[in-house]
């Protein structure tokens, strides 16, 4: 891939003296004409595609890629296009070749006789390429799926990816606390994947320039390294959301899902002033102060992560607000606790545990005792 991109950017200046390179055509045989060509060239260059496929794909065996590089080359357009489509052609058949010849990868395989496939259809050639198998019935249907997508979305996940090389820490990340699966985060299938699916060089050719290369600074590589060197956990969280956009998008297998924790049923404040509120019941038993406290930091932690340019002890303030409204119905009239009511914010707490996954706090038997002889 890094080879047809070099293509690309070698021959850039040259196919923009085209005033009709980048225009949007109505015309698909003139859209899709430079990855077809280079579809079935690459096809016709490495006749060990059709032996190696052919169980899985109907009429690839007796297929005629030389008719069908004749047919598209007409609709490529002039001079400097298709000195492109050449050259692009080149490289997607050395690739292929080096597949074939080293790795033979079914999925890679699979995903070159797609793309001819599709180009079947495009050009109405008979008997069209199909799929006939699980595998190739799924490869088309993924690559059908990242057509839909622009360019720029291609190019915007692509280098989404291509972020985590070198800063794959972030699978460590305080954050995956909020996701369900962030520490199985695999950057590396989501680049293979997404090469295997999307036409990347063809996206990238289709592209402004600022956006296919944007400044060090405000690529994603370089601002995730910045934000895991500077515990920025709130750039952090914005990278895991645009995986997770684009793992959606593109469907990735293991894909990157907010975890229960991103929308709790009860909600972090919630839980954070029913811990709090407990508090000031206990002013002699410090020990069960401290407990309440600890699990009074745990929401608030997830308000954090939730919210990160908000300040520690802002939070803190705000839960203790929301926690002197609740000690205020625990009490009876004449400003003594009622403890049916507090055996009930007993069963509130019990909830948030739950929740987190805490052991369960047990009310005093005390408490319990006192609530029957008030019934």
């Amino acid at each position: 891939m890094n080879h047809l991109i070099r293509i690309i950017v070698a021959l850039s200046a040259i196919i923009s003296l085209n005033p009709c390179s980048h225009a949007e055509e109505a015309d698909p045989l003139q859209d899709n004409a430079q990855s077809c060509y280079a579809a079935y060239f690459a096809a016709m260059q490495n006749p060990g595609l059709q032996a190696n496929m052919a169980s899985e794909w109907e009429d690839l065996a007796d297929a005629d890629f030389e008719a069908r590089v004749n047919t598209v080359a007409p609709h490529i357009g002039g001079f400097a296009s298709m000195m492109y489509a050449e050259s692009y052609a080149d490289g997607v058949s050395h690739n292929l070749f080096v597949e074939l010849m080293r790795y033979m990868r079914p999925a890679v395989l699979n995903a070159a006789v797609a793309r001819a496939a599709h180009c079947d259809e495009v050009y109405g050639f008979e008997p069209a390429i199909f799929p006939s198998s699980d595998d190739a019935f799924q490869t088309a249907y993924r690559q059908g799926l990242a057509r839909m997508s622009t360019p720029e979305e291609i190019v915007a996940c692509n280098q989404v990816y291509k972020a985590a090389e070198g800063n794959n820490s972030i699978r460590q990340s305080p954050v995956g606390a909020l996701w369900a699966n962030l520490d199985k985060f695999d950057y590396g299938m989501r680049v293979f994947e997404l090469e295997l699916y999307a036409d990347i060089a063809q996206a990238y050719y289709s592209v402004p320039e600022n956006v296919a290369y944007p400044p060090e600074e405000t690529s994603w590589k370089s601002r995730l390294f910045t934000a895991l060197q500077a515990q920025d956990l709130a750039t952090q969280q914005a990278y895991l959301e645009e995986v997770s956009m684009c793992d959606l998008m593109f469907e990735m297998p293991n894909a990157l899902t907010p975890g229960p924790m991103m929308v709790p049923e009860i909600t972090h404040a919630e839980c954070g002033a029913r811990y709090t509120s407990l508090i000031p019941f206990y002013g002699q038993a410090l020990q069960t102060q401290a407990y309440f406290r600890q699990r009074t930091f745990h929401t608030a932690n997830y308000i954090k992560l939730l919210s990160p340019d908000q300040a520690d002890q802002a939070i803190l303030q705000s839960l203790e607000a929301l926690a002197n409204t609740k000690v205020q119905s625990y009490l009876k009239e004449d400003g003594q606790p009622d403890p049916r009511r507090l055996v009930q914010a007993f069963d509130g707490i019990a909830q948030c545990d739950r929740q987190y996954g805490l052991s369960v706090t047990i009310p005093p038997e005390e408490l319990h005792r006192a609530a029957r002889m008030a019934d």
